[in-house]
């Protein structure tokens, strides 16, 4: 079956003698009177019919290519005139401030959610313990709509259970699972937890990407997500240890407790005047 954006050819439908006539209102004109609207020449008035006409004009053997001067005239004046419009919008939205409001537009009287008793008459407006609390009365659409965010909520973290239940199996081994020296000491580790995260657990992989913002500086935040992965995965399965051991020898290769140590071994605490 063809596409819509495969090339496409033109036929006549009825045999004809070849007349000129306008491409706009296709009413017989003379040639030598008449301007070709495919001429370089004529460039102008080719762009300004195809801004009327919405899209590209077609250039045919089969289909007329002069334009008449009556039509050349309305369209400059179509054109001047739609020049016109967008001048005048713009001269009036300079002359205007915008300021975003919060709910409803300043237009809108927001209606008060407290009434006279009935019979009442107007009041001043002071204290006035003779009003009448009136709850506004909730349809069942409502009440239906307020219930499908926490439906959908629900759904969510249903189905990015059931990711991770897929990934701790064993049958379909997750990559942190790799705890011994050959997964500890690869390169690209991160790269794959990544990886797995996006294909296996999308819906897992949304909602960290989502709440680290990573779009902004991902790069940065690819150890973070990375983490907080494998730190879920070893809560709900020890045997996913991989990131937790990564961390463990980072700690142990980089001295940590050393280096705590000796940075804390000048301070004096408080408790140390009473040894």
């Amino acid at each position: 079956m063809a596409s819509k954006d495969t090339p496409k050819k033109y036929y006549k439908k009825s045999v004809s003698t070849d007349i000129s006539r306008c491409r706009l209102c296709n009413s017989v004109v003379d040639r030598t009177h008449n301007k070709n609207i495919f001429r370089s020449s004529n460039l102008t008035i080719l762009r300004n019919i195809e801004q009327i006409y919405g899209c590209a004009l077609p250039q045919e053997n089969l289909l007329p290519y002069l334009i008449c001067r009556p039509c050349e005239r309305r369209l400059n004046n179509a054109i001047q005139f739609k020049n016109t419009i967008v001048e005048t919008r713009r001269s009036l939205q300079n002359d205007l401030r915008t300021k975003r409001c919060k709910e409803l537009p300043p237009s809108v009287t927001k209606q008060s959610t407290k009434i006279h008793a009935a019979g009442a008459g107007p009041r001043r407006r002071s204290i006035d313990f003779d009003l009448v609390e009136v709850s506004i009365p909730v349809t069942e659409g409502q009440v239906l709509d307020e219930e499908e965010p926490s439906k959908h909520e629900h759904d969510v973290l249903q189905k990015a259970n059931k990711e991770l239940l897929e990934v701790a199996r064993r049958s379909t081994p997750s990559v942190l699972r790799k705890r011994k020296y050959e997964g500890m000491s690869a390169e690209g580790w991160m790269t794959e937890v990544l990886n797995e995260l996006s294909t296996r657990c999308p819906t897992v992989n949304n909602i960290l990407t989502s709440l680290l913002e990573s779009d902004y500086h991902s790069e940065r935040k690819n150890p973070a997500i990375c983490l907080i992965y494998g730190i879920i995965g070893f809560l709900r399965c020890h045997e996913l240890s991989r990131v937790q051991r990564i961390n463990s020898v980072l700690l142990t290769q980089g001295q940590a407790t050393v280096n705590v140590s000796t940075h804390n071994l000048p301070i004096k605490y408080p408790g140390a005047l009473y040894k």
